[in-house]
């Protein structure tokens, strides 16, 4: 089985960014996550996710579905993984 391995990287303005091949994906509270629902939504199959930055691998998921489904808030400085929520105006004009 194959598996999704995300580039993680941080620009100067503390945006996280989750980059695998040409997708690339931004945001302050899981990129990863983020990233991984384009790629759902593109038809990708599930498999496991590596996160890593640079060669270094910092976390694993199981599935790709799975962390789609979530997001990261953070509160007293420590981050902990929730279930996204499409905000209620998105894809409303």
């Amino acid at each position: 089985m194959s598996i999704y391995r995300f580039q993680m990287s941080q620009r100067a303005d503390g945006m996280d960014v989750a980059t695998f091949g040409k997708l690339s994906e931004g945001s302050r509270n899981g990129a990863s996550c983020k990233l991984a629902r384009s790629m759902v939504a593109l038809g990708l199959p599930d498999q496991p996710v590596e996160l890593a930055r640079g060669e270094r691998v910092s976390l694993t998921y199981p599935s790709l579905h799975a962390l789609a489904k979530l997001t990261f808030t953070e509160s007293a400085g420590h981050p902990r993984a929730m279930k996204w929520v499409p905000h209620p105006l998105a894809g409303k004009s």
